[in-house]
């Protein structure tokens, strides 16, 4: 979707940057009115168990058309492993695949830095990527990821936006160091969930927020509420290795786009930032200011993570009659929800506005 702007845009120069503010103020702030519009192919969600202790597959299931695959696991084993994504094709006619983004993260033991890698990765600019997989053949879907050996407590967290033309089945394969998933994939047996049971199909991707009327600057400061499961409900899905209703708490997976008009208003520029409610959380996001998509922003930029709802990442700052695209998606192992914090506040980046936020020191 485009944005019709007429003025010119005024980015703020803080982007990313961490800023101490009273989180209990945040939570008497009203919340923006905002409708939601489910959007985008099905989501593929790979997170149970997280930590597998044996190899197997650990989620499977078959799609065609648009579909988003999230996976985010850790290997609980003593040796080294493998995580690879196979697409089978049991069909008799050739199938085209297209992916067109993606983000990886890891091996690492950092899994707050695995989690802000991989978004940060997935909303940077990228290439396309074709894959043709013969009749009744199979093909891996990112072999650089699947040759990566995961170390014992290690996590790797992949994130991809494809399109089949064709029915393809998704395998998410733990793996011993030295396998071949193409010869695996066919004789492993799925693993049993873990207790959380984070796994499943769900029957979307993306989730567009809309407002229910413009942003108005005398309105004052306003919240959007994102993943919190009732402000914001969470997802509902089925795990298709055993039939059973699931549910994604956390939206992991979901990408957000949120639509922020404004309106005109004199001797004002309008803020925004994000504020994590749960605890420590450590992400990425991107925004589309005019028709402009600007470079990927670390929350936070200026650090690894956010530690409480104390804190908060200065995201951007606009001019009222301005609008703006904010692109979310929960980050893995951080926590949430969070909130989106519209604020009115004097033009220029010196101004900290009504939260009276101070930049947190390195």
């Amino acid at each position: 979707m485009g944005l019709i702007c007429g003025l010119p845009v005024q980015v703020w120069a803080a982007a990313g940057d961490t800023v101490s503010l009273n989180g209990s103020n945040v939570l008497q702030m009203p919340e923006w009115a905002v409708g939601d519009v489910a959007a985008g192919g099905k989501l593929l969600l790979s997170d149970s168990p997280e930590e597998f202790y044996q190899t197997g597959v650990l989620y499977q299931d078959e799609i065609t058309g648009h579909a988003r695959l999230f996976f985010h696991h850790v290997n609980g084993t003593t040796g080294p492993k493998r995580v690879a994504v196979v697409l089978e094709n049991k069909g008799n006619k050739p199938v085209k695949v297209t992916l067109y983004r993606k983000g990886v993260a890891g091996p690492h033991l950092d899994y707050l830095l695995v989690g802000k890698t991989a978004q940060e990765n997935y909303f940077a600019a990228q290439d396309i990527e074709l894959l043709e997989i013969p009749a009744k053949s199979a093909k891996i879907l990112d072999k650089q990821t699947a040759d990566k050996q995961i170390k014992s407590k290690e996590l790797l967290n992949g994130i991809y936006d494809f399109v089949a033309d064709g029915p393809v089945w998704v395998k998410v394969l733990a793996l011993e160091a030295k396998a071949n998933p193409l010869r695996e994939h066919t004789k492993a047996k799925v693993l049993p969930a873990d207790a959380s049971r984070l796994r499943g199909t769900f029957p979307y991707a993306d989730r567009i927020k809309i407002p229910e009327k413009v942003y108005d600057p005398a309105l004052g400061q306003q919240v959007l509420t994102l993943a919190d499961g009732s402000i914001d409900p969470f997802i509902n899905g089925v795990d298709a290795t055993d039939g059973s209703a699931v549910q994604n708490y956390g939206n992991y997976g979901v990408f957000y786009k949120i639509f922020v008009p404004t309106a005109p208003a004199e001797q004002q520029s309008i803020g925004f930032r994000l504020n994590p409610r749960g605890g420590v959380y450590a992400g990425a996001l991107a925004l589309k200011i005019s028709t402009k998509l600007q470079p990927p922003v670390g929350t936070p930029g200026d650090r690894t993570f956010l530690e409480s709802p104390d804190t908060a990442t200065d995201l951007a700052q606009i001019k009222p009659n301005e609008n703006l695209w904010v692109q979310f998606m929960p980050p893995g192992a951080s926590n949430l929800p969070v909130k989106l914090i519209i604020t009115p506040e004097s033009p220029g980046p010196e101004n900290k506005g009504p939260l009276e936020a101070a930049r947190q020191p390195e």
